[in-house]
């Protein structure tokens, strides 16, 4: 989802560009950005078929158009990336392997908190001493914020548990709830999303 994201898109979507996992569908929807952002994004489509770009026809907040995302994903796992993050090169590919060998149903990355003022990065600390969990501790995990929501899961979670659209604030974290507490396992790969 991208709204009025220009000064942050293009590391987002060379990230993504530069994926060590090639085999892989970016689908931009763009909120009614006012900024060049839609302009960029178009850029990225022209240049690489595995970006796609949608554009909603009224500015509505993340859910919607992440929804409507999920409405054109064709993969078998699914993963979301704010328009002002990145990926390490290896993130995806890390990610997917442990899927593959069925190392749970959603699989977190190993997230970077970066400092833009100073360049400053550090890692978030998973309150657990382990790196796999069943899906109802990772949804307790969550509800404490001793785990965080960012991750790659079966595309079947997503459709069966979308975004809150009624829930402005918080329509990310209810469904991330839903998507541990529907999983077999969750677990934690070395991929970075930063």
């Amino acid at each position: 989802a991208v709204y009025n994201a220009e000064p942050y898109l293009r590391q987002c979507l060379d990230s993504l560009k530069k994926q060590t996992l090639k085999d892989c569908q970016v689908i931009c929807i763009d909120d009614c950005s006012t900024d060049a952002s839609y302009n960029i994004l178009q850029e990225y489509a022209h240049a690489d078929a595995r970006f796609q770009v949608v554009r909603t026809p009224v500015n509505s907040g993340i859910a919607v158009p992440r929804n409507l995302g999920l409405q054109f994903a064709r993969g078998e796992y699914i993963t979301m990336l704010d328009a002002d993050d990145w990926f390490s090169p290896d993130a995806l590919e890390k990610a997917y392997d442990m899927l593959v060998k069925g190392d749970g149903e959603c699989v977190l990355f190993q997230l970077v908190m970066h400092e833009e003022e100073n360049g400053h990065e550090f890692i978030y600390t998973i309150k657990s001493t382990q790196n796999s969990w069943s899906g109802e501790e990772a949804f307790r995990m969550s509800l404490a914020g001793d785990i965080h929501g960012l991750y790659v899961a079966k595309a079947d979670l997503y459709r069966r548990f979308p975004y809150d659209t009624t829930s402005p604030l918080y329509s990310d974290e209810n469904s991330t709830h839903l998507h541990y507490l529907n999983a077999n396992t969750v677990t934690l790969c070395n991929g970075k999303y930063y």
